[in-house]
């Protein structure tokens, strides 16, 4: 697994199960990668492989630091942007999108974390945030 961006703190994987404890069901050939982080307003995480056409991008931000908003971008390891979320709310809630079709089993992707104002404009941090995909 390689590691993207400029982010201090160290990421973790999470299994992709991880939406399946939160009650989303999550497909036996399921992968991806999934991510946490300390304070930041931008992050991005490890690798993870697609396992089908369809993905679902999710995340979360805690609150307490200037981020009202934040959302999550797939891009393709070799930088090309795929999908992006829309923007949650900073409440320290996980949040998930679907997108059918957008990707293409057996490539390589991973996940961007970016921290909002409460006018959607970036480089605002969160004391917390996590992202990941399953596919």
């Amino acid at each position: 697994m390689r590691f993207h961006g400029r982010t201090a703190s160290a990421a973790v994987v999470i299994s992709g199960a991880l939406l399946g404890a939160l009650g989303s069901a999550a497909p036996a050939q399921a992968s991806g990668a999934w991510n946490e982080w300390g304070l930041g307003s931008y992050h991005a995480g490890l690798d993870g492989t697609a396992g089908s056409s369809d993905v679902t991008l999710g995340g979360f931000a805690c609150g307490g630091w200037s981020a009202r908003l934040f959302y999550v971008q797939l891009v393709r390891s070799d930088g090309t942007k795929i999908r992006s979320t829309k923007s949650w709310a900073a409440d320290g809630t996980y949040q998930y999108q679907t997108f059918y079709g957008a990707t293409s089993p057996g490539t390589t992707y991973y996940v961007r974390w970016y921290g909002q104002d409460s006018n959607e404009n970036n480089g605002f941090p969160a004391k917390c945030s996590g992202a990941g995909f399953d596919s």
